[in-house]
């Protein structure tokens, strides 16, 4: 009797369907903030946009005309905007090491009360790990039609806690990855010593975009970042990758550095690079 009525149960759970209209408040809009300055000396960009409801479909609103510049002390770096809420450093630019930045906006209304707002960021620029070298290793993952290359990298990692963020380059180009394609690393279980060959990027070799032909020049990015930023983007990897279950809500504004209720990251950025020729086959032999 207890099996028919279990039956009998889920057979009106999988047949009973009915269509529920969820309604979702519209979000208040924010001011959004996406820019770094490095140690490079160039032009360094800062984009500002609106915010737009999760569900809407539409790009974000550029914010345009706004006073923006970036305290480097007792000295004010202004920058330009050379394009609609893209606003530039002067090109020869490049940030101090162990140097407190604050990135200030203002003139702008992005609640549209007729009240100009103020919104302020900040980051510590600290010093770039230098690199021994870095050697590419041809790998297979998931079988021999999963071809990768590994990028192996030797340094000594200083005694101190640090927090790296890797980019590519190939004969001096980058390669076209978003933030979620960034190896992102912390120390934890090197601190302090020599890494002697650990792999932080794999580039596939069935992408067109990452493919590596025998001549060409890899380049090594490391960026050692604050710690409040490598936690930025950390919380970025986990949003883009969606939630589990199926019914959890949809993703949340990530926490940033922006005051006054803004979103985003003014980052800071200390570079060093290295580069090693690619002079394996296409597919097949040894390794280099």
């Amino acid at each position: 009797m207890k099996r028919v009525l279990y039956i009998l149960f889920m057979a009106v759970l999988v047949s009973c369907t009915e269509r529920i209209d969820i309604q979702i408040d519209k979000s208040y809009t924010r001011i959004v903030v996406d820019g770094s300055i490095s140690n490079d000396p160039m032009e360094h960009l800062v984009r500002l946009t609106k915010s737009a409801d999760f569900f809407d479909g539409t790009e974000t609103p550029n914010v345009t005309d706004a006073t923006v510049f970036i305290l480097e002390g007792s000295d004010t770096v202004h920058l330009n905007e050379k394009e609609a809420g893209m606003y530039y450093t002067p090109k020869d630019f490049a940030a101090k090491f162990n140097t407190e930045y604050e990135l200030v906006i203002q003139g702008v209304d992005i609640n549209e009360d007729g009240e100009p707002e103020e919104y302020r960021a900040m980051d510590t620029m600290t010093y770039p790990v230098p690199i021994d070298s870095i050697n590419l290793l041809r790998t297979y993952i998931e079988g021999p039609d999963h071809y990768f290359v590994g990028v192996m990298l030797f340094m000594l990692d200083p005694p101190e806690k640090n927090n790296y963020l890797f980019k590519s380059l190939v004969n001096g180009k980058p390669l076209p990855e978003s933030v979620t394609d960034w190896g992102l690393y912390n120390d934890e279980f090197f601190n302090g010593n020599y890494t002697n060959g650990i792999v932080v990027k794999y580039l596939n070799q069935e992408d067109s975009t990452e493919m590596l032909k025998p001549g060409d020049v890899f380049t090594l990015q490391q960026i050692q970042i604050s710690e409040a930023y490598y936690d930025f983007l950390q919380a970025v990897n986990i949003e883009s990758f969606g939630n589990i279950p199926l019914f959890s809500g949809p993703p949340a504004n990530i926490v940033g550095n922006v005051s006054n209720d803004g979103i985003g990251f003014f980052s800071c950025l200390a570079v060093s690079r290295a580069s090693s020729k690619y002079n394996l086959p296409a597919v097949g032999g040894d390794t280099e």
